[in-house]
């Protein structure tokens, strides 16, 4: 947990109340955070449907999410910066 932590205060996602072993939100990790996962679930929504397993995205959706994954990838691990 320590390591988590610390990739999310170095990320600017959360941040340590001084003097205590308490994290805040960081209004720019959570503006962040409910922007990917908002995105996240009206892309991946399933249509009303029985056979909700075979369901496939279509093409156009499912690139645009590896790119959008990509792109979020390398805004938060920079190339030549530490894992």
């Amino acid at each position: 947990m320590t390591y988590d932590l610390r990739r999310l205060r170095l990320h600017r996602i959360i941040q340590r109340a001084p003097g205590t072993r308490r994290y805040t939100l960081i209004s720019t990790g959570e503006q962040a955070a409910f922007f990917y996962t908002t995105l996240h679930r009206r892309l991946r929504q399933l249509p009303e449907s029985d056979d909700f397993l075979s369901y496939q995205l279509p093409t156009p959706i499912n690139a645009a999410l590896h790119q959008l994954d990509t792109a979020l990838s390398q805004l938060w691990n920079p190339p030549g910066h530490a894992a």
